[in-house]
């Protein structure tokens, strides 16, 4: 629990650059923090940074002076983009990643030291996504956003129990349909399967008219966190096709679903149902204690309605921003008329060019 401790007692506090891929004191403070999540770990900043050469990741501790323990931390990335200009980000192509605190007390001097990070290298702007911690960000050189919503389902009761609960004429009956079409679940064993979930995965971001993420992105996080199962792949397969695809994180007793894949001459079976139910089952079956959805914007208001659906519980997300005046940006984007015109153009073009977008896009947005 993180509590509210007061520094006044402690004077040997520092703030520290740790090196996390050369000191191993920052990811066994990760796995001893109980707001930890995959995107604190020293391999999410190499994925990052081996997919995309433009960001770089940096790692704030406050340490005791005197015994070098880190007790509060944060990733901050350095994303340079010729479109949008330099930025910090905590933390890039995850949905929140709260500052690793012990109490509101750590926030002020691990933020002065992101600020300094930040004049040093001289960015334009700030974004410290959070979930849990975001109450802590109190300083008033920041400004809130709440454009986002977090679902989740807190694994409390029994699976059977669980069922009862999914809406009773949008989720609950489809689930049943699609686990009667014949449809088979599998789990991903080998790196050459990325090609079968890029494919789908690909193909519906065309069809939803966004650019997919580029493939050495997902091969890297296959490299990182297949063999130990914090990445999973789950298909879904008729009759020896693989017609829907679901990527998960496994960490912590989280397991979040993050990218699907669905074939479009499939839809009628209502696979993405089947793949998120299999997909919880899985997380029963793992001893996970959520469920988790992921982030959604304010404005998509059909994604809002199927989580729900889910018997989920529902959590602004809370975005802190520097300068004050971003907020006016991040909020009104995904509403502007040019995004709006942006996505409905490139549902119209072929996935191979959808693909040379992403591969562009991603250079700049994150």
């Amino acid at each position: 629990m993180i509590s509210e401790c007061c520094h006044a007692e402690e004077a040997h506090l520092e703030v520290e650059h740790v090196d996390p891929y050369r000191d191993p004191r920052w990811d066994a403070f990760v796995e001893s923090h109980p707001h930890r999540l995959i995107f604190h770990l020293s391999d999410w900043s190499r994925v990052i940074e081996r997919a995309f050469s433009h960001i770089q990741a940096h790692h704030l501790a406050l340490v005791d002076g005197q015994s070098g323990e880190i007790l509060a931390g944060i990733p901050i990335y350095h994303v340079r983009s010729i479109l949008l200009g330099r930025r910090l980000i905590s933390v890039p192509f995850a949905p929140f990643a709260d500052p690793l605190l012990r109490c509101p007390d750590d926030m002020a001097v691990l933020l002065n030291g992101v600020l300094q990070l930040a004049a040093d290298l001289r960015t334009t702007r700030l974004s410290i996504k959070t979930l849990r911690a975001g109450d802590l960000a109190t300083d008033p050189r920041l400004a809130a956003d709440a454009s986002f919503k977090h679902h989740f389902i807190a694994l409390d009761s029994t699976v059977d129990q669980l069922r009862k609960k999914l809406h009773r004429t949008s989720t609950r009956p489809l689930v049943k349909r699609a686990e009667k079409s014949g449809l088979l679940v599998s789990e991903a064993n080998q790196e050459s399967d990325l090609l079968d979930f890029y494919r789908l995965y690909a193909s519906t971001r065309s069809r939803l008219g966004l650019p997919p993420h580029p493939f050495r992105f997902f091969s890297e996080l296959w490299r990182a966190f297949a063999s130990n199962r914090r990445m999973i792949i789950l298909f879904a397969s008729l009759n020896g096709n693989r017609v829907g695809a679901l990527l998960l994180y496994h960490y912590a007793g989280r397991l979040s679903a993050e990218a699907i894949g669905v074939s479009s001459q499939y839809t009628k079976l209502h696979v993405n149902h089947f793949l998120f139910w299999q997909a919880i089952r899985l997380a029963y079956e793992m001893d996970c204690t959520i469920f988790d959805f992921g982030r959604t914007s304010s404005s998509n208001h059909g994604l809002l309605a199927f989580k729900r659906h889910w018997a989920t519980q529902e959590v602004n997300l809370i975005t802190y921003l520097f300068p004050k005046y971003t907020i006016f940006q991040a909020s009104s984007t995904q509403n502007s008329l040019s995004y709006i015109i942006f996505t409905k153009t490139l549902k119209f073009f072929p996935d191979v060019v959808n693909k040379k977008l992403g591969d562009f896009c991603y250079k700049h947005i994150c």
